[in-house]
């Protein structure tokens, strides 16, 4: 699965942690995993300041947006299942309309 996502996980695009947590597999001491753990976890944090944390807060944003449509949806569609205008055994355009406006906010 290659995304957006995976270009902005440090784990993937950056070198350096990835020759590091290829380097983890040889470490047979406790004392050397600490330090490795040290430097490993050091170089990690450099991902998690403001600027690694911009990606995330626009994917949260982008989801918040996406489920905001939804709820709109979902609350028209009830509205009208309320109002007889959809059911199970006859739908007017309205219905018609507000189904396909949720589905689209779900594809």
């Amino acid at each position: 699965m290659s995304s957006d996502g995976d270009n902005v996980n440090p784990l993937k695009s950056d070198p350096e942690l990835r020759i590091m947590l290829n380097s983890v597999k040889g470490i047979k001491k406790y004392r050397k995993f600490q330090e490795w753990k040290g430097s490993f976890l050091a170089r990690l944090e450099s991902f998690l300041s403001e600027k690694g944390m911009s990606p995330a807060t626009r994917t949260c944003n982008s989801y918040e947006d996406v489920l905001q449509k939804y709820i709109k949806g979902a609350t028209k569609v009830s509205g009208l299942i309320a109002d007889n205008q959809l059911s199970h055994v006859q739908k007017n355009v309205k219905g018609t309309l507000g189904l396909n406006e949720m589905g689209n906010v779900l594809q």
